[in-house]
């Protein structure tokens, strides 16, 4: 069980937490909740039928509005959501209640788990949609995976999600999309920093008639998560990856091509009696 939301401090300008928070109130606008509940949906079931049935207790992290944690409600888990910005938990609730489906939520960070959850309880822990690369402290990834490894039960499923870091930052791929709906566009894209680092930028430009109304750019910087960097900070936590996925329907990873990289880990007991 999660324990109850303590009122989180106001977070500090330029941090992960800030940037999602100023985010919430046009979030599922830009990525299309409905889309992505159904999308969520389909991996859940695919993870379900590839790696076997799993215990009920599924947890989302990084959890945003609450795409996957819905996901795992719909499919039969008890579901939890974890995510450091408060104001995205406020629509991943109000998404709960819209769907008719049950979850709970708490406000935290990666680095502290497997706190503010039960540990060795879950049968899926889904880490997905690009949450590692806000890690950006030396040591942070490392953390994060003990945390998550600790939350899985002995034969459980942790799954995480990257874009493909390995081609973008040798291809030095600015861009990374350009959405729009009936009422707003949105242009992310990056700026490469040294050590590793790149800084996220997002660019909303509003429409009222025909005139386009930019808002003040927002940006974050994040910490490119290469393979061999997730392989070793899985290793590291004690887990082992049993599938590389190059995108949420477990196609094989092709470094040149594959527009994410998804791994699927258990922990290296459980593989290796598997």
């Amino acid at each position: 069980n999660t324990r109850p939301d303590a009122t989180p401090e106001t977070p500090a300008e330029g941090s992960p937490a800030a940037f999602y928070n100023s985010l919430a109130p046009s979030y599922d606008g830009m990525v299309d909740v409905e889309r992505r509940v159904a999308q969520a949906g389909r991996l859940v079931e695919a993870l379900r039928q590839r790696f076997a049935p799993m215990p009920p207790r599924g947890i989302d992290l990084g959890c945003g509005t609450g795409a996957y944690t819905c996901a795992l409600a719909a499919a039969g888990y008890t579901a939890a959501g974890l995510d450091i910005a408060a104001d995205m938990l406020v629509q991943a609730r109000a998404n709960t209640r819209r769907l008719g489906l049950q979850a709970t939520y708490a406000c935290g960070t990666l680095e502290d788990l497997p706190a503010p959850f039960e540990p060795g309880q879950a049968g899926l822990v889904l880490c997905l949609g690009n949450t590692l690369p806000h890690l950006v402290e030396p040591g942070a990834l490392q953390r994060a995976c003990r945390g998550l490894a600790a939350l899985l039960e002995r034969r459980g499923l942790a799954v995480i999600q990257v874009l493909n870091y390995d081609r973008i930052l040798e291809r030095r791929e600015r861009v990374v999309s350009v959405d729009r709906d009936e009422h707003a566009a949105f242009v992310r894209f990056y700026d490469f920093l040294p050590d590793g680092l790149v800084r996220f930028n997002l660019l909303r430009t509003t429409w009222d008639g025909r005139e386009g109304r930019p808002e003040p750019l927002r940006s974050v910087t994040l910490r490119a998560c290469r393979r061999a960097d997730l392989e070793d900070a899985a290793r590291q936590a004690g887990l082992t990856t049993v599938c590389c996925a190059g995108d949420l329907a477990l196609n094989p990873f092709d470094p040149a091509a594959s527009e994410t990289l998804l791994m699927a880990l258990r922990p290296a007991v459980a593989a290796a009696e598997a």
